[in-house]
């Protein structure tokens, strides 16, 4: 099982998937816990960006609400499968809108929107309102350099931590919790979500190579082809991803043989994957090349890259072939779907051109 996922346009690179094993843990924005980026801050809330206007919060919280829209709980998608027996009716699943709400926040904070919590009383008497009135309650806080109530959330590059609880299978929701939603765009407050469907065939192309490399194999690859390696560790249930039982201490090596162009990291885990449609990392490969994206674990502080070349010149013993690490680039968009969507930054390295979301918008230091 790879837990490591990327994508050349809107095509997936992976090996096989298998079902996520993950603990309990507390929701986003509670001070006691680390962050979830499977579920949405617990409470009644709105999305506060000092000096931002009315305007600009109902656009990004519609264009985040569409994006939701995308979401399916792992249950869902099994029963859309094509070789399913089982009815998608029996999974008509509640989470898939617990889900959406969750990554309609994720998606605002990486806008560099703040979520805002308000006491329990004063929330629950907003949501009494029409969607007309809430809005002209909310719309003077929207911008405020000092917004009415508790900062609860922010971006952190969240994704990046090894605190972080990436995935949940079966996340809870505060009905009518999230105010800017209901303000912003009455029309969508319950995040419909469009048909289950399978994720993208991972493959471009029958004729490439379906499974990770051997040393022995890199001597019969296509002129055209390039090679990406990279080393996972932490693969487990603290770690968030099945397959356990396949992992090594020292973590392990995937090698895939992949056309030229620009390869970006799509997402995290594989069913439910955390996908990083909002902004990733990226690199660029040419025919012939050997590159080295780095190890990645899942259970350190932080996830990586350690882009040191040794674990990839060990693999490659006798080959003899130029080894170079990957040059990322942060700020790659692609298409929203899974299980949740967030943005993934590797520091240090420089951004895509007209990238303006996640530490490009974000206008103070986390709370």
């Amino acid at each position: 099982m790879n837990p490591w996922i990327l994508t050349r346009s809107a095509v997936v690179l992976a090996t096989t998937v298998a079902l996520s094993l993950t603990a309990p843990c507390l929701a986003a924005g509670d001070e006691a816990g680390p962050i979830n980026l499977a579920r949405m801050t617990q409470g009644y809330t709105y999305y506060n960006r000092p000096g931002a206007t009315r305007e600009q919060h109902d656009a990004d919280v519609r264009a985040c609400a569409l994006a939701a829209g995308q979401m399916h709980s792992v249950n869902e998608l099994i029963a859309a499968a094509p070789s399913s027996t089982i009815r998608a009716s029996i999974f008509a699943d509640p989470n898939d809108r617990n889900l959406a709400a969750a990554s309609l926040e994720n998606c605002m904070v990486v806008r560099g929107w703040q979520v805002v919590l308000l006491p329990e009383a004063e929330g629950k008497q907003l949501t009494q309102l029409p969607a007309a009135q809430i809005g002209e309650t909310i719309g003077p806080w929207i911008g405020a350099a000092e917004p009415h109530g508790q900062v609860v959330r922010r971006w952190n590059n969240d994704a990046i931590r090894g605190s972080t609880v990436r995935y949940d299978r079966a996340p809870p929701r505060t009905k009518r919790g999230q105010l800017s939603l209901i303000a912003g765009a009455p029309d969508l407050q319950e995040l419909p979500t469009s048909p289950a469907r399978m994720p993208p065939s991972p493959w471009i192309n029958p004729r490439w190579p379906r499974k990770t490399l051997a040393p022995t194999d890199l001597a019969g690859l296509r002129s055209d082809a390039a090679v990406v390696m990279v080393q996972v560790k932490g693969i487990g249930a603290q770690g968030g991803l099945g397959g356990w039982l396949y992992a090594h201490r020292e973590g392990n090596m995937f090698v895939f043989a992949v056309p030229a162009g620009r390869w970006r990291l799509y997402g995290l885990g594989a069913a439910p994957t955390l996908n990083l449609c909002l902004g990733s990392p990226s690199f660029e490969v040419k025919a012939g090349e050997v590159v080295y994206a780095g190890a990645y674990d899942l259970d350190a502080a932080e996830l990586g890259p350690d882009l040191d070349l040794a674990p990839a010149k060990a693999w490659l013993g006798a080959q003899g072939r130029p080894l170079r690490e990957a040059s990322y680039v942060n700020g790659s968009l692609g298409p929203c779907g899974d299980n949740s969507i967030y943005a993934l930054e590797i520091k240090g390295a420089p951004f895509e051109p007209g990238y303006a979301w996640g530490s490009r918008a974000s206008t103070a230091p986390a709370p």
